[in-house]
């Protein structure tokens, strides 16, 4: 099926992904994953676990537009400038 090449090189892709999903979870950049609680920096609204993305950008990367004051949000809870 798959020669040694191929199986090596889809594993240094696979581990270079999992090094950037793990250097965005500590610089909290777009690449990371938030699995905390997010809240609104201007009215101190806790955001909905289940969210519904507002943009196709909140959509790929994550964010919250808040029910509340109507920021934008991203997955880390800071204000997006707009």
């Amino acid at each position: 099926m798959f020669s040694a090449e191929v199986g090596l090189i889809i594993s240094v892709i696979a581990g270079l992904l999992l090094a950037l999903v793990i250097f965005g979870i500590f610089a909290r950049n777009k690449w990371g994953i938030n699995t905390g609680t997010v809240v609104c920096p201007g009215c101190k609204t806790a955001q909905p676990a289940f969210r519904k993305p507002a943009s196709l950008k909140q959509a790929l990367w994550g964010g919250y537009t808040c029910p509340t004051c109507h920021r934008e949000l991203d997955k880390w809870g800071r204000e997006v400038s707009v």
